[in-house]
This record gives structure tokens, sequence and C-alpha cells, in this order.
């Protein structure tokens, strides 16, 4: 039966650190699409002030500031959906790992159970021998 639970630990922990490197795919992007959001900030930015230098470029940069607002749109979207699913994985990641707690818990009741057993057996088997020795001795 130990064997089981081991086994079943190993999974666990296996599945555990699947939910864990999931949740760290999921940070990285969010921290990636922050950086590109950073990035057109930026970027926006230096061509206000390149149109602002620039007279005759000046009129192409409403196009641009339309395509830079959708840009950021669209990032702040991808942002908050992986927010949402960020804290999804979290809840995945307590969930595993109280999963395997309990598996965890279980088998060093089991352990605990089986020594205090054994410890048990000895100490009457050794109860039995001294009984033994004391009655030999008292015949003798």
């Amino acid at each position: 039966m130990t064997q089981k639970l081991d086994g079943l630990i190993r999974y666990r922990k296996w599945e555990l650190d699947e939910k864990r490197r999931n949740l760290a795919a999921l940070q990285a992007m969010l921290n990636g699409f922050k950086a590109m959001a950073a990035a057109l900030e930026a970027e926006i930015l230096a061509e206000q002030a390149h149109a602002a230098g620039a007279p005759e470029v000046a009129p192409a940069y409403g196009g641009y500031a339309v395509m830079a607002i959708e840009r950021r749109q669209t990032l702040a979207r991808s942002i908050a959906d992986v927010k949402v699913k960020i804290a999804d994985a979290e809840d995945e990641v307590r969930e595993a790992f109280e999963e395997m707690k309990r598996f965890e818990i279980a088998a060093e009741r089991r352990a605990r159970l089986a020594k205090q057993t054994a410890a048990r057996r000895q100490q009457n088997t050794l109860d039995e021998l001294a009984l033994t020795i004391y009655r030999r001795r008292s015949r003798g």
C-alpha cells in the first residue's frame, strides 16, 4: 500500500511542477507584454518629439497615432487576459499543492503507524522472552 502512495505522491509532485511551469510561462508572457507596452510608450514619445521637430512629418503622425492607440489597446487587453489566466493558474498550483500534501500526510501517518506496530510487536516478543526466562529460573 505504501508503494501506491509513493507513486501517487510522485505523480502529484510532477503535476504540481507542471502547473508551476505553466504559471511561470504565463508570468513571463505578462512581463513580455508589459515590456512591449513600455517600449510602445517610449516609441510614441519619440514619434511625438520627431513630429514636433519636423513640420513636414507632422501630417503623417495622425496615422501613426491611430495605429499606436490600437496597439496600446490590444496590449492592454492581452495584459488583462494574461492576468486572469495567472490568477487561475495560481489557484491550480495551490490546489495541486494541497492535494500532494494530503498524500504526503497520509504516507507519513502510515509510516508512523507501521513503526509503532513494529515496535509493539518487538516489545511483545521481548516480554514473552523475559517471561519464558523467568519461568525457567523459577522452576529450577
